[in-house]
């Protein structure tokens, strides 16, 4: 992927510096603004970065978005792919497939890209999957990275995903879903 201008800037600043070569693993916020080319940099940036920089290493990657087609990411992958022994997932199937049956992608492929949306993860069907796949993959020596792209048309997302993008905290306290993510990190980190 050629980077424009400011994602230069995001890319040696943030990601390279930032994400990549800290030296105590914690979270990285990053809020980067409209027209950023975000879901770009996820799908053809941040993930193929990490896999360079961490090339003996097991990871399962989250990209978390809040729209509702997983195309969103799939779409914008190059014909390339990943390479050998990376398996992303396509669309919505492949998803519930993974979920529903990791171990055969968890003991073969040495990343595994799932692209997702935040109603999926919270999904009182699907949460517990996720859980699963990670207790699974915890035992196989993967760690885990997560992209967040959270979409621009907050003005149309209910008070929930409001909440959830710009952080604050909505009625009950703090966002389901971001709630729900320091949970997962929590267990996970």
């Amino acid at each position: 992927m050629k980077l424009r201008p400011a994602q230069k800037i995001y890319d040696k600043n943030i990601f390279q510096e930032r994400v990549l070569r800290q030296k105590i693993i914690r979270a990285i916020q990053a809020e980067l603004p409209c027209n950023f080319g975000k879901t770009e940099l996820i799908v053809n940036h941040n993930i193929p970065e990490t896999i360079k920089a961490y090339p003996n290493e097991r990871i399962i990657h989250f990209c978390v978005t809040m729209m509702t087609d997983l195309s969103t990411f799939s779409d914008r992958l190059s014909e390339d792919g990943y390479g050998e022994k990376v398996f992303y997932i396509r669309d919505s199937k492949g998803l519930d497939y993974l979920l529903d049956n990791p171990e055969y992608h968890l003991k073969y492929d040495k990343h595994i890209v799932i692209y997702t949306t935040l109603n999926k993860m919270n999904s009182l069907k699907s949460r517990p999957k996720f859980y699963e796949l990670m207790d699974k993959a915890k035992k196989e020596g993967f760690k885990w990275t997560m992209n967040r792209d959270e979409g621009d048309a907050a003005p149309f997302d209910d008070a929930e995903h409001q909440g959830f993008e710009s952080g604050a905290s909505t009625e009950g306290g703090a966002s389901l879903y971001a709630t729900e993510f320091l949970k997962f990190f929590e267990t996970y980190k």
